[in-house]
């Protein structure tokens, strides 16, 4: 853990961390954690049976109340396109949409097939891209 966070700990070399660093973190943590809890269930199973239920329920939590909430917001744009095609027969003005064209295109294409045809790419008709 300590060797692949040892270069960000200096203030001026960088104000963030990239993932692949926390990642090799992260997993001398899980050997660390991995060691005691095999050194802990010698001693005395039910607290690592407790322990590791514990953990699994404050991962869980996490999972389902702040990671849903993000997934949900990254797929709002999405839903609300495939809401807007399935929900007329009319082109819909995909240029508002905030991802690149091609994801647009290709969820359309993958949930309705059909309606792709009905995408209309007008940047000018978009406030916000302009």
């Amino acid at each position: 853990m300590v060797l692949a966070l040892l270069p960000y700990s200096f203030l001026t070399y960088s104000t963030a961390i990239p993932s692949r660093q926390t990642y090799l973190a992260s997993a001398g943590l899980a050997m660390l954690v991995g060691l005691a809890f095999v050194l802990l269930r010698k001693r005395n199973s039910r607290l690592t049976t407790a322990l590791a239920v514990l953990a699994i329920v404050v991962n869980m939590s996490y999972v389902w109340t702040k990671k849903r909430g993000q997934f949900l917001a990254r797929a709002a744009p999405t839903e609300s396109l495939i809401y807007s095609l399935a929900s007329t027969d009319k082109p819909v003005n995909a240029a508002c949409f905030p991802l690149i064209r091609i994801v647009a295109e290709d969820t359309v294409r993958f949930t309705l097939p059909d309606a792709v045809d009905r995408l209309v790419w007008k940047p000018e008709d978009c406030p916000a891209k302009r």
